[in-house]
């Protein structure tokens, strides 16, 4: 019974302060090629199988993953310099929208910080459990952003991209 009076919403906001550039972080953040470097897609679930769409970068930027338990797309419905907002469709019943955002932290001229914003939000509308998972999303989903952003700071920090990406591919 307790169920039916648990919200069905939820939303999670993570952030986290990156010591790189702009472009180091965009090289790891605007390519879907690279998000399972740094995404826990993998760690919760080993199998997960990805798929990626002729575009990975810019808007309609498209990644999908599938496992024994779980399938997922992610599509990127706006982009610009220091922002991404996506859509993500789980088990083909269940839409969230995303926002990846990322602030320059004035320091001292030497140093270069960034700080990444991580957002998801949902409605869960699955009748008499939707207040328990939308709960569910809450708990895995906050920690899931979290570890992925840890990851995200180690790539960013540790690993130096390979090449910066020209930010005219990635609005296209």
């Amino acid at each position: 019974m307790v169920g039916f009076f648990l919200p069905t919403h939820y939303k999670i906001e993570k952030s986290i302060q990156i010591e790189a550039t702009a472009s180091a972080l965009n090289y790891w953040l605007f390519d879907l090629n690279n998000w399972p470097t740094w995404q826990v897609f993998q760690m919760l679930s080993p199998d997960l199988n990805f798929v990626f769409g002729e575009k990975t970068k810019g808007v309609g930027a498209f990644l999908a993953w599938q496992g024994p338990y779980q399938t997922g797309e992610l599509t990127f419905s706006k982009v610009d310099e220091r922002n991404i907002q996506f859509n993500v469709l789980f088990n083909d019943e269940h839409l969230a929208f995303g926002n990846l955002n990322i602030e320059p932290i004035m320091l001292k001229s030497d140093v270069t910080k960034q700080l990444v914003n991580w957002s998801l939000e949902g409605e869960i509308n699955t009748p008499i459990f939707a207040g328990y998972l939308a709960l569910f999303h809450n708990i895995v989903l906050s920690s899931a952003l979290e570890t992925g952003l840890k990851n995200l700071q180690a790539q960013a920090e540790i690993n130096a991209p390979q090449s910066t990406s020209n930010l005219n591919e990635l609005t296209l």
